[in-house]
């Protein structure tokens, strides 16, 4: 390897041709042969501990113009960390391969920290797109911290919350909590949403699952294998459903259902928001440093597939439970 643009770390002078150079058989660390037996170790041997690896100076430069967050990945390879998700990407990605957010400064040459504009988080108002700048407070926080915090689809996300924040509305549609409430406030750390209106769902389904409505029930699929057996005719296993059909505690239940999913479709955006708000300034609170600052907002946010295991489990348990104190009661 050519030395000649590197310095020795002992007598701090430049390497030449002629030089007689040695390298760490630990860390890489380049010094002259005199150096080194004068020193009687590498220059670098407390750092061999930390994992220390000697790098290039060019590669020194590239890092801190590029903005990196981490040198080297476990294999070797240059990585980038995404200033908003933390997911390692490859030097030459633009973007976060999980998240989408904007890894380099490209207008302004700026460090991965502090881009310009993230991806896909222009809002449109009217017959205008507003760019949405991270250093632009929501809910008392910046864009940048706002997205780190949500982690996963933040470039979704963003926009939402700052189109909320310009027009002052708390509606806005999200189709994941419309389908899969209570089970995505699980998932977006938010368990005690989740809890209740699962409790409530369980609540109101045991109630209107009455004993007509399980005769009905264990009548229609009695029919339904008649029917197939070719004991009964189509007209009499219409007959069956048409009981069922009829039931209202069916449609109280339906309607419950539907009115939850609408108010988790509408409302899940603002609850969310509202969390985020709330999060972000314990986070502030309770950080000592930048970096613990860091740490508690990836804590705090992101997702959690733990609470998504744990709700569907418990959805199952409390279903179970409600069951058998309404068979109780009756």
């Amino acid at each position: 390897m050519n030395f000649t643009k590197e310095t020795c770390p002992v007598c701090n002078r430049q390497f030449t041709e002629n030089d007689d150079v040695v390298v760490c058989p630990i860390c890489g660390t380049p010094h002259h042969r005199a150096c080194y037996i004068e020193n009687k170790t590498c220059f670098n041997e407390a750092k061999h501990a930390e994992g220390f690896e000697w790098q290039p100076k060019e590669d020194e430069e590239l890092f801190n113009r590029l903005g990196m967050h981490e040198k080297n990945s476990s294999d070797g390879h240059n990585i980038i960390l995404c200033p908003y998700c933390g997911t390692e990407n490859p030097v030459e990605e633009p973007n976060c391969k999980n998240c989408g957010g904007r890894l380099y400064n490209n207008m302004q040459g700026g460090p991965a920290g502090m881009p310009v504009n993230l991806p896909n988080m222009q809002q449109p108002f009217g017959n205008n797109v507003i760019q949405i700048q991270p250093d632009e407070i929501i809910g008392g926080n910046t864009v940048a911290d706002t997205a780190e915090y949500v982690q996963r689809n933040a470039h979704k996300y963003i926009p939402k919350f700052y189109k909320m924040e310009k027009t002052g509305s708390r509606l806005s549609f999200n189709w994941a909590s419309f389908f899969f409430s209570p089970y995505w406030f699980f998932y977006r750390k938010m368990p005690a949403i989740g809890a209740v209106i699962m409790l409530l769902i369980v609540l109101v389904n045991g109630f209107c699952t009455t004993d007509r409505v399980v005769q009905a029930n264990e009548a229609y699929n009695a029919a339904m294998q008649q029917f197939y057996a070719g004991q009964i005719s189509q007209e009499e296993l219409l007959q069956s459903a048409e009981q069922v059909i009829a039931l209202p505690e069916l449609y109280i239940s339906y309607a419950f259902n539907f009115a939850v999913a609408l108010f988790s479709g509408f409302m899940g955006n603002a609850l969310y928001k509202t969390k985020a708000q709330r999060d972000i300034a314990a986070a502030k609170q309770e950080a000592t440093s930048p970096e613990s600052y860091r740490l508690l907002l990836f804590k705090k946010g992101g997702v959690s597939v733990l609470y998504l295991a744990l709700s569907l489990v418990g959805s199952l348990i409390a279903n179970e439970v409600v069951s058998a104190l309404l068979q109780f009661i009756k």
